[in-house]
């Protein structure tokens, strides 16, 4: 456990480190270095390192956490294998009579339930079914100030032709995910 005085050293450490910032760093220089995607390499603090490392994942942006896995279809849930069931399943049963494309399988977690200007998303999945197993891709939002950076990984993820499926999506999920692209 660290201590009181431990932490409040670090933070000074902090305010020391952005005070020693060039004076003469022109505002541009200082945007860029802000702006998603920006060239710098992604700095990882130590807490924040520890979290990668305990969920297997890596930091594609400050801020922002990617966890991939994979589960073979063989694997059971329920009961029988996954490939089974998508075997017994017509694809427009599955989709209730919709488009026969890939399926983008969808999930968030937010920060509350009334949507609006304060509610984040903080966690958001993405699953499709290949060949031989589900892929899964899991950001995570770090913090707040990383949500440009978060916003800009999802879209990454975002497939055309690719049909949305989601348990609550185009009630919650999706208005919520707009909004937050909107601001």
């Amino acid at each position: 456990m660290i201590s009181l005085r431990a932490r409040r050293a670090a933070l000074g450490r902090g305010a020391d480190a952005r005070a020693a910032e060039p004076a003469a760093a022109s505002l541009r220089e200082r945007l860029a270095r802000l702006r998603p995607g920006a060239s710098a390499p992604v700095k990882e603090p130590q807490r924040t390192r520890c979290l990668a490392e305990y969920l297997g994942g890596r930091w594609l942006a400050e801020g922002v956490l990617l966890v991939e896995t994979s589960v073979p279809l063989t694997d059971r849930h329920g009961g029988f294998p996954m490939a089974d069931w998508l075997r017994r399943r017509p694809q427009s049963e599955v989709l209730g009579g919709g488009s026969s494309g890939r399926l983008l399988f969808l999930d968030t977690e937010t920060t509350g339930l009334a949507g609006g200007t304060g509610t984040l998303v903080f966690l958001c999945g993405f699953a499709r079914l290949g060949a031989e197993d589900l892929q899964i891709h899991q950001y995570l939002l770090a913090g707040p100030a990383a949500e440009p950076r978060f916003l800009a990984a999802l879209e990454g993820e975002l497939g055309a032709g690719e049909t949305l499926v989601t348990y609550n999506g185009l009630g919650f999920d999706r208005p919520l995910l707009t909004a937050r692209f909107r601001l």
